[in-house]
């Protein structure tokens, strides 16, 4: 960060794409160390939200696991032959 300061810039915008959820090395590494780091820099960091359980991404997560039938593991159960 300290180049970017040193070259001028203002803003950072930091996307934590090792992670889906909040979490204790982001909410610390992030938004604690960092912006601290940031402030005493003069920038201005902020950090994308992270999915959590938002229905878009867990139905999103779903429709991965199929197990290539295009139908979800929840109708897979209910075909199943006994």
């Amino acid at each position: 960060m300290s180049d970017l300061a040193s070259q001028g810039g203002k803003h950072v915008l930091t996307v934590a794409i090792a992670f889906v959820s909040d979490h204790l090395e982001i909410l610390f590494d992030i938004d604690i160390e960092a912006k601290e780091l940031a402030k005493r820099l003069g920038l201005n960091l902020r950090r994308t939200e992270m999915p959590n359980p938002s229905p878009t991404f867990v139905d999103a997560l779903a429709d991965l696991v199929t197990n290539g039938t295009g139908a979800r593991i929840a109708d897979l159960d209910q075909t199943r032959v006994a």
